[in-house]
């Protein structure tokens, strides 16, 4: 089982819900006859959307505010695995387990060291992981943007083959509203045409998942970009002959820098001068001598962006040998790291 293809499958809110926002159970039934298919031949994961929808109607005095929307998330979580474990139940003998995850548990190494270990062995024992934030609990400043984040960042920190990002329109629209079949190059093109508001129910949009689709293509994992609340689609969008397929670039970059390359939460901004940005290109680690200046405060080990001179342009993300109170501390540091060149991914 642990060696089959991986597949993240997305689904968001617009895709399972009616125009009310409530849950639909005939799209949530072909949804999953749809994932127990896949599941003969992957592993699979589902970020399903999906929990404040099933829980806001049962709060009498909804007002869609933060608090409220963690209430109807704490309602509808159980009532959605509830419903997933209906129809998994109906087509298969497929168990699936909760996951309700949090984005530092992405940014620390450990937590998502073991977070792995589980998924393995909940594959190993056939089980699907259904994945959602944890709202209830999450810190809206660092949360992820949206669920097409959380299922971008699986699929590259687990090396997934293939994202499967299930919206409520069909794929990316060009300029005369038709679907553009494959993206090869996220140009600016392509991101003029894109539809930068956000969905009825959810909180991301097709911006969003440009984004989350050139991130995962460029750590080696292929993203088709469909309508998730037409019936059979899931197994079409995989096959390609539905939405926008956009496709993935050659990557060789180790398990550990895919997992810095996911980002997280960035606490500070290192500039540099022309030098050492070629210096970084060459797979040089970045030493103090080409640092202009540095901002933030952070600890050993946190994630630091890294600009190019102009201070405008993000050129690569690296973790810190040093917390910024320590730099004031070090003498003579021209030819010291401040990131390990193992600790550097250049941005594409």
């Amino acid at each position: 089982m642990l060696n089959k293809p991986l597949i993240v499958i997305k689904v968001g809110t617009q895709a399972i819900t009616d125009r009310s926002g409530d849950l639909n159970i005939k799209i949530l039934d072909d949804l999953v006859r749809q994932i127990v298919k896949l599941n003969e031949e992957n592993r699979i994961v589902l970020v399903s959307s999906g929990a404040v929808g099933c829980g806001k109607n049962l709060l009498p005095h909804y007002n869609g505010k933060i608090p409220h929307k963690k209430a109807a998330a704490a309602i509808g979580n159980p009532l959605l695995m509830r419903h997933y474990q209906y129809y998994f139940s109906k087509h298969s003998d497929i168990l699936v387990a909760q996951a309700l995850c949090e984005k530092q548990h992405f940014t620390d190494r450990t937590s998502f060291l073991q977070i792995w270990e589980t998924f393995q062995s909940l594959w190993k024992e056939g089980v699907i992981p259904i994945v959602n934030e944890n709202d209830v609990v999450c810190d809206y400043e660092i949360r992820f943007s949206d669920n097409d984040e959380l299922a971008t960042v699986i699929a590259c920190g687990f090396s997934a083959q293939q994202l499967l990002l299930g919206t409520g329109v069909e794929g990316v629209l060009d300029g005369k509203g038709e679907v553009i079949p494959k993206i090869e190059d996220f140009t600016d093109e392509i991101f003029g045409f894109v539809n930068k508001n956000t969905s009825t129910h959810g909180r991301g949009g097709m911006h969003t998942k440009i984004q989350c689709a050139r991130k995962a293509c460029g750590s080696g994992c292929e993203v088709v970009i469909f309508d998730g609340g037409k019936k059979g689609n899931v197994l079409l969008a995989h096959k390609h002959k539905t939405g926008t397929v956009c496709v993935s670039k050659s990557c060789s970059l180790s398990a550990h820098r895919k997992w810095i390359s996911m980002g997280g939460k960035v606490s500070g901004k290192v500039t540099i001068d022309a030098g050492a940005q070629k210096a970084i290109s060459n797979r040089k680690s970045l030493l103090f001598v080409g640092v202009k200046t540095v901002e933030g405060t952070f600890g050993k080990g946190d994630l630091l962006g890294v600009y190019d001179e102009s201070g405008n342009n993000l050129v690569a993300l690296g973790r810190s040998k040093f917390g910024s109170e320590e730099l004031e501390a070090i003498t003579e540091k021209r030819d010291k790291e401040l990131i390990r060149t193992d600790e550097l991914v250049l941005v594409s």
